[in-house]
């Protein structure tokens, strides 16, 4: 009986290491992505505000937004993100005011402030845009790249590209983490 218990231990163990390494394989793929230099919209995910500042996340989100704009002349970003019952403003709001006062051309930003998960963000933009049927960059810090572009495929989206901004290295182990449960359960639940 013992050894039946440690047999189906190791077999639950290497299962879950197969999972861990699968689904690794895919974030950590997607945390390279880069998108191309033609994209006709960038949409820039939502990350929680301190109050109307942007926490480490959303502000490592809107440098790379600002890197984006100057590398794709020619792409409308959709600064996509609401206000949480802790937020004094939108977390669109907060980006808008970042990159402006980085010098971002204000004719090239589309605010959707009205999202409050990724989906929403998909959603939201596209109704306002219709971005979906065009060449679309997602941006949002490298270990959630993967699974917002599944999702933005999933959804019906054309062209979507990642644009994966860089994360903490402090928190980025516990997000990975996270980010490889995330997607192994939307898989199994089919929506990513």
């Amino acid at each position: 009986m013992r050894s039946l218990i440690h047999l189906i231990g190791a077999a639950a163990l290497a299962a879950a290491a197969a999972v861990t390494g699968y689904f690794g394989q895919k974030v950590f793929g997607g945390m390279r992505m880069k998108g191309s230099t033609d994209l006709d919209y960038v949409i820039v995910l939502g990350a929680r505000v301190k109050g109307t500042v942007p926490s480490r996340s959303l502000a490592l989100r809107i440098s790379c937004a600002k890197e984006c704009m100057d590398r794709m002349p020619d792409a409308v970003f959709i600064l996509s993100g609401g206000q949480g019952s802790d937020e004094e403003i939108s977390e669109a709001a907060c980006m808008r005011e970042c990159l402006l006062a980085c010098g971002a051309d204000p004719e090239r930003i589309i605010m959707e402030d009205r999202s409050t998960s990724t989906r929403e963000n998909l959603q939201f933009s596209d109704a306002l845009t219709g971005c979906g049927s065009a060449r679309t960059g997602i941006l949002s810090n490298d270990f959630h790249i993967y699974r917002a572009v599944a999702l933005a495929k999933k959804m019906g989206y054309a062209h979507p590209e990642g644009i994966a901004a860089p994360s903490d290295p402090v928190t980025r182990p516990r997000y990975i983490l996270r980010e490889i449960c995330a997607l192994a359960v939307e898989t199994l639940k089919g929506e990513v």
